[in-house]
């Protein structure tokens, strides 16, 4: 896509895995080594829940999270010990993705949409600031979280909620995710789509913006 002669007006990106660099399974690793679970155990007490779903909807607190992590780990660990191994899958926020932003800001009206948490928006909001001295809200025009919103990609009422908060036309809107569910759900509903993946990233789409 040819953004420039398109008739984009508002670019919607997707956080983890396209503005931020992200490794899910550093995160599985850790977790597994923590809590002395097999990867079976681990699957079956964890992702195969709806703890994340629940963590991501804020629906459940970070102590409560953490408290859930503690009631399923087979040795003793500290608060401290599980907050690190949650977050370490975030990995940098590349320098070239931040001035990317600030480039797109001055074109189009830019959004984050998020599927987070608490835990991990406290260490990435830490860690951009101590960075760049910045916060996402400097990067773009409204931030949106799953957390704070309730809601969650790939559910359709999250994209038609911010769609009415932002005024959004999705014939008119970019949205730019590394999910391909997050992509079909944004299709269905008229939004113009990209999917990001290691082959072909923001930096690839906005090739023509860069300096």
């Amino acid at each position: 896509m040819r953004l420039q002669e398109s008739t984009i007006t508002a670019l919607i990106f997707d956080f983890g895995g396209v503005v931020l660099n992200l490794d899910e399974q550093r995160t599985y690793n850790q977790l597994i080594e923590l809590l002395q679970l097999r990867k079976e155990e681990l699957q079956k007490k964890l992702l195969h829940t709806n703890i994340f779903y629940d963590f991501e909807c804020g629906k459940i607190t970070s102590q409560e999270f953490i408290s859930y992590i503690h009631s399923i780990s087979t040795t003793p660990i500290s608060d401290e010990q599980i907050i690190s191994a949650w977050n370490a899958m975030l990995l940098d926020l590349p320098q070239q993705h931040v001035q990317l932003l600030q480039t797109l800001k001055k074109k189009y009206r830019t959004f984050l949409l998020s599927n987070t948490n608490a835990i991990h928006e406290d260490s990435f909001v830490r860690s951009i600031k101590q960075e760049y001295d910045m916060t996402l809200q400097d990067m773009f025009e409204k931030v949106w979280y799953s957390h704070v919103l309730g809601l969650r990609k790939p559910n359709k009422d999250i994209f038609i909620e911010i769609s009415h908060l932002a005024q959004l036309k999705p014939e008119q809107t970019l949205f730019l995710d590394d999910r391909e569910e997050n992509i079909a759900t944004a299709n269905e509903l008229g939004f113009k789509t990209q999917l990001i993946s290691k082959h072909c990233g923001i930096l690839d789409v906005f090739s023509d913006f860069l300096v």
